[in-house]
């Protein structure tokens, strides 16, 4: 799993995370929207299986002190909510 990031030019954060479950027959990326854009975040693992998103910030480009707008909002992100739109990347 692969949260937020950004993209060359305008700086803008996104608000995706791509997901591949690579022991799976005929694995595929999918691509599930998180409720806010992220760039630098941690994410935490928990024992239930979800994870905790946070930090980071809205806006800017990858690479710790070039974050702009901090991110306040704390995520939890369920990997079994299903997607019904396959992504190839």
């Amino acid at each position: 799993m692969i949260c937020g990031g950004s993209v060359p030019g305008p700086e803008i954060a996104l608000d995706n995370c791509v997901c591949l479950q690579p022991e799976a027959t005929n694995a595929n990326w999918t691509i599930k929207r998180m409720p806010s854009k992220s760039v630098n975040s941690s994410i935490c693992a928990l024992p239930d299986g979800t994870y905790m998103i946070i930090n980071g910030g809205q806006q800017s480009r990858a690479g710790f002190g070039l974050a702009t707008q901090p991110n306040l909002n704390a995520i939890l992100y369920n990997t079994l909510n299903v997607v019904l739109i396959p992504s190839l990347l």
